[in-house]
């Protein structure tokens, strides 16, 4: 058995979809995975559990899915590009995510896919997370054990040394509070002095220091916050998930912070735009580890909770 499976938008996805893979080495030991990535979600495929070969989706990935002969392929990036390779790909057994609002993908799939090869996302009245989804296309097509299976990310032993050694430099020598410093922090109700004050009351009232992450583009609000909050920046996906890794728990706006401190088993306090929160929560929220979810209400009004929420994590697994 020799299976395709394109997973080929953002870091978060590709960590949701990754239950599949163990599900599948559960139930086929023997078979061989192809995962085709990206450019930019790759850095969380590279060393994945289960994965037996990593494809770009680039110009030369139809001759190496074609040489590859696959049996069977498993669309869960729901794009053109991974229908049209999928279908010129030669597997007999064909498995792909469908939305509902593509009415030519639906058709096509109708007419080329049996039914159980098909799983179609609804526009709304969405009630099961993607993840969910996913495992319920690939085990109607026989290639997913049943049972629960966390998410799993590759892990770098030293990315792990080089983030101990930072922190010890900046006299971080016990267990902190990760925070991830993303444009969603401030997209609807906050600013950076909301932010900086937020984290400053947990440090103080806490007594637990507080590291924060912030990639390229998050340059303002890490300014904002660089004065008072040890920021680390421009880490690479390695250090970013060892950074989590060695923290007590996981603060984060909607982004691939929150499935990281979930296949981390993290304590996650998770934050969401009010505009988008029921779906993504539905769709995209947490699983398999102790997390609180919050909308990005008023500062003033939601801090008490937040700071509440936080000092109940931080209890229920230290004590």
């Amino acid at each position: 058995m020799r299976i395709v499976i394109f997973r080929t938008d953002k870091i978060g996805d590709l960590i949701v979809s990754s239950p599949v893979i163990a599900a599948i080495k559960t139930k086929h030991p023997f078979a061989v995975i192809m995962l085709v990535a990206s450019g930019y979600n790759a850095v969380a495929a590279r060393g994945l559990p289960g994965v037996d070969e990593l494809v770009l989706s680039d110009e030369s990935a139809f001759e190496k899915i074609r040489a590859f002969k696959p049996t069977h392929t498993l669309v869960l990036s729901p794009k053109e590009p991974c229908y049209t390779l999928s279908r010129k790909s030669g597997a007999q057994h064909q498995g792909w995510i469908i939305m509902e609002y593509r009415p030519w993908v639906r058709l096509l799939a109708w007419l080329m896919l049996p039914k159980k090869n098909r799983e179609e996302i609804p526009r709304k009245s969405r009630s099961l997370h993607h993840s969910e989804h996913i495992m319920a296309l690939a085990q109607r097509m026989g290639l997913a054990a049943q049972g629960a299976f966390p998410y799993a990310i590759p892990r770098d032993a030293m990315a792990e040394e080089n983030i101990k050694a930072r922190l010890t430099n900046h006299g971080i020598i016990k267990p902190f509070i990760a925070v991830h410093l993303v444009d969603k922090w401030v997209e609807e109700n906050w600013q950076g002095t909301d932010v900086k004050n937020f984290l400053l009351i947990l440090r103080d009232k806490l007594g637990v220091d507080i590291v924060a992450s912030a990639g390229p583009a998050d340059k303002t609000l890490s300014a904002a916050l660089s004065s008072d909050i040890l920021v680390l920046d421009n880490l690479s996906f390695g250090e970013w998930v060892a950074l989590f890794a060695q923290s007590r728990m996981v603060i984060t706006p909607d982004c691939a912070a929150v499935h990281i401190a979930c296949a981390l088993q993290k304590p996650l306090l998770a934050l969401y735009q009010p505009s988008r929160m029921e779906v993504a929560m539905t769709e995209y929220g947490p699983r398999l580890t102790d997390y609180r979810t919050h909308a990005l209400h008023e500062p003033k009004k939601i801090i008490p909770f937040l700071f509440r929420d936080t000092q109940e994590l931080l209890g229920h697994h230290y004590g």
